[in-house]
């Protein structure tokens, strides 16, 4: 059985590199360019309007530490560095930061600026952390390294052989830490997965290849506490009721798994090599996102490197059933569920957008 897809508008992104996100359930495209980071309404984009919605000055170089994220009223956006977390304004003042320990494995040091280490050779490929802006705006969501600025290292700390990386949450409004678990993990790079509820968040940390820690965690204003859902699963979304979570296999990236929140539990999977019929076969990572709270949109190709073989699925997650999904034009790009029963494909500068 398939299904046709219905193409609704074509947008070209005004920039080389882009992020799409989803805050508070509105569709925004994060363009960092010229020591900026831009933000675009997609809706807006798809009316014809090229400017963007919001503008702030970032802190440091293009490509350094992980994505920003942004408060769902544009009020200021988070900078994940490679020696801070930043709260920046629209403005360009300096809302909050809060100093951690050096993402750059061999390093123990807590740098004061960027310019302590910038162009130096030794942190040239350091790695990174990550953040989220609560849908409510009052906490922000942090994976760092220890120890934090003010705290003590001590004197034999290695972080080779003892990594103290931590998922904290902030006060948004000074950086002020609310609550602190450590994750135990040694963490290439990470990113959140956002939850509708602002008390609840997913953090999926990628080790290379010793694994990929996935934590679901809740703060309930006095206490931050986080499950570790496992240690060979990828996060890849969470539907719009908040119900349901998404994972992947680290290792065996052929089997997609349906996680019953908030407890996390398995409640069912698809498997790659039965749904396309080719052992060859596996599940891409990166886009994926939910048509609505029961139905998805995935997509399978050789190795799930995008190597070959696209072909896009719609996965029910209550039914456990898989429908293809059908174009009336090549599409290559991975798919992005934007929660109202529309989805996106990037082909190069161009996101097209989709429905049935």
């Amino acid at each position: 059985m398939t299904l046709t897809a219905t193409l609704l508008a074509t947008v070209r992104i005004p920039g080389d590199r882009f992020h799409l996100t989803t805050v508070g359930r509105r569709p925004w495209i994060l363009v960092p360019a010229g020591g900026t980071l831009r933000v675009y309404d997609l809706g807006v984009l798809v009316d014809g309007q090229t400017d963007p919605v919001a503008v702030f000055p970032a802190p440091w170089p293009d490509g350094v530490g992980g994505r920003a994220a942004v408060s769902p009223d544009l009020d200021f956006a988070v900078f994940p560095g490679v020696h801070a977390v930043r709260a920046v304004e629209r403005s360009g003042a300096l809302r909050w930061e809060l100093r951690h320990s050096c993402w750059e494995a061999s390093c123990v040091e807590i740098h004061a600026e960027y310019a302590d280490y910038a162009g130096t050779r030794d942190h040239k490929y350091p790695d990174n952390g990550s953040v989220w802006v609560s849908t409510d705006r009052t906490t922000v969501w942090a994976h760092v390294r220890g120890p934090l600025a003010g705290e003590d290292v001590p004197e034999d700390y290695d972080p080779f052989d003892s990594a103290d990386e931590r998922w904290i949450v902030a006060s948004a409004a000074d950086g002020r830490v609310l609550g602190s678990v450590p994750t135990e993990t040694a963490a290439h790079g990470s990113f959140h997965l956002p939850h509708p509820q602002p008390d609840q968040l997913a953090l999926s940390i990628g080790e290379g290849q010793d694994g990929s820690p996935l934590f679901w965690g809740r703060f309930d204003g006095h206490e931050f506490t986080a499950e570790r859902l496992g240690d060979d699963c990828i996060g890849l979304a969470v539907a719009p009721n908040g119900q349901v979570l998404i994972s992947v296999g680290h290792s065996a990236r052929g089997v997609m798994n349906v996680h019953a929140l908030p407890a996390g539990t398995v409640t069912g999977s698809f498997f790659a090599e039965q749904v396309t019929g080719d052992d060859d076969h596996r599940w891409n990572l990166g886009d994926l996102g939910f048509l609505d709270a029961d139905r998805l949109v995935a997509a399978t190709s050789r190795h799930g490197n995008g190597d070959g073989g696209h072909r896009h699925w719609l996965l029910d997650t209550g039914q456990l059933t898989v429908t293809e999904i059908r174009y009336p034009e090549p599409v290559t790009g991975r798919p992005l569920g934007l929660g109202d029963g529309t989805w996106l494909t990037a082909e190069g500068p161009e996101l097209r957008l989709w429905r049935f």
